[in-house]
């Protein structure tokens, strides 16, 4: 059986003396030429780790620009469309003069 390098996670499926199959998350040790998996199962197959999937978070922010007292247009930027809601309910509660919200990519920080 190929294995993954040395102590790279991936998912195992193993079986029990008694049968049971189970998926569990373990890596294979080579000083002692065994899997590691916090079970005491025979290691029948392996896959590695899938990619985790990108977040709408991730990519994308939402911003508001809104008119502050110093006379200057400033943009504020939420993560997530809910947080932008409660600011743009704040900003027409305290009477601020604002645009729509509206999404954005998310600028790389330096």
């Amino acid at each position: 059986m190929v294995r993954p390098e040395d102590g790279v996670k991936v998912l195992l499926a193993t079986v029990t003396k008694t049968g049971r199959q189970n998926i569990v998350l373990g890596y294979f040790d080579e000083a002692c030429g065994r899997w590691v998996s916090g079970m005491n199962a025979n290691v029948t197959h392996w896959m590695p780790l899938p990619e985790f999937p990108v977040l709408e978070a991730d990519v994308y922010e939402y911003a508001i620009d809104y008119y502050n007292h110093f006379d200057k247009w400033k943009t504020a930027v939420y993560r997530d469309k809910w947080s932008a809601e409660s600011a743009k309910v704040y900003f027409e509660t305290m009477k601020i003069e604002h645009t729509p919200i509206y999404r954005r990519k998310k600028v790389e920080e330096e």
